[in-house]
């Protein structure tokens, strides 16, 4: 049951961050130019893991993109 939360919550992450990239008419390979990294470091930050260094990418990006940042 636990695993399938998880798996939930990456996924509402990764919808979260796929509108906000829709509603300001960017690509997340820009927003990943933008902060200095791959397009493949962006793409795991948005799967949802919970690395620390995903979890600054994800806050990093939030702030571009206008949304409400995580503590």
């Amino acid at each position: 049951m636990a695993e399938q939360e998880l798996q939930e919550a990456a996924l509402a992450v990764k919808i979260e961050f796929d509108n906000a990239i829709l509603r300001q008419h960017t690509t997340a390979r820009a927003i990943a130019k933008r902060l200095g990294i791959a397009e493949s470091q962006f793409s795991n930050a948005l799967s949802g893991s919970s690395k620390p260094r995903d979890i600054e990418i994800r806050n990093d990006a939030r702030k571009l993109l206008g949304m409400e940042v995580s503590k």
